[in-house]
């Protein structure tokens, strides 16, 4: 999983596989998943996660 706030950031966690959440008001409405700030912590728990495969 891969929160980032820029631009760049999505091609990013592409690149390596993880999922991407935005995060800032840059960002809004334009990912699908998306929390108000780094420091908005209780959004996390909201976020659905899943168990990495530890085959790849």
């Amino acid at each position: 999983m891969y929160f980032g706030d820029g631009e760049w950031d999505p091609a990013a966690a592409g690149g390596l596989g993880w999922r991407f959440i935005g995060a800032g008001q840059r960002l809004k409405g334009k990912f699908a998943e998306w929390i108000p700030d780094f420091a908005s912590t209780r959004s996390i728990p909201d976020l659905q996660v899943f168990p990495v495969d530890s085959d790849g």
